[in-house]
């Protein structure tokens, strides 16, 4: 999975701009990791919000549009925790908020990861699939996405919260 990653990095590193670099990496990491949904989040300061970027899976018409609070749904507490959270059924969590523009009422397995950089979160990847099923260990081998100035690369958090 790491090189896998890594050729990631090397492919969103050459993209033309910021928004095709966030839809290549979606793609890319959907394809990796063999799941039906990949979505960026990316945390607005001024608005106070994470605003849905780029997806692989969901509404392509609810990127740019869509966002939740900081502390709101699944995204913003992968956000306030900075940690991953691994989830078999997402709708049943208490934190769960529900966004019909993006079609994800399909999609039950929940993984979502923080972005971060210098210790700051930037935003969230998550992963989602219609089976209801937690992400495994391999499948987490790259628990969170730290960015930096060049490349972007995974590393190694404290603990997953399952639930």
């Amino acid at each position: 999975m790491l090189e896998t990653l890594r050729r990631i990095v090397q492919e969103v590193n050459n993209a033309a701009d910021i928004p095709s670099a966030l839809d290549l990496m979606a793609k890319r990491v959907r394809d990796a990791m063999g799941t039906e949904v990949c979505s960026i989040y990316l945390r607005d300061e001024e608005e106070q919000r994470y605003m849905l970027m780029a997806s692989e899976g969901l509404k392509q018409e609810a990127v740019g549009k869509v966002s939740l609070g900081l502390s709101e749904g699944l995204v913003g507490q992968v956000g306030l925790r900075e940690e991953p959270i691994n989830l078999e059924d997402a709708f049943t969590h208490p934190k769960f908020h529900y966004l019909a523009e993006t079609g994800e009422d399909a999609f039950h397995a929940f993984l979502g990861v923080p972005v971060m950089h210098h210790g700051k979160v930037l935003g969230v990847m998550v992963v989602q699939q219609r089976d209801v099923r937690r992400f495994d260990q391999s499948e987490m081998s790259s628990r969170t996405v730290r960015a930096v100035p060049g490349p972007v690369f995974p590393a190694v958090p404290p603990a997953v919260v399952t639930a």
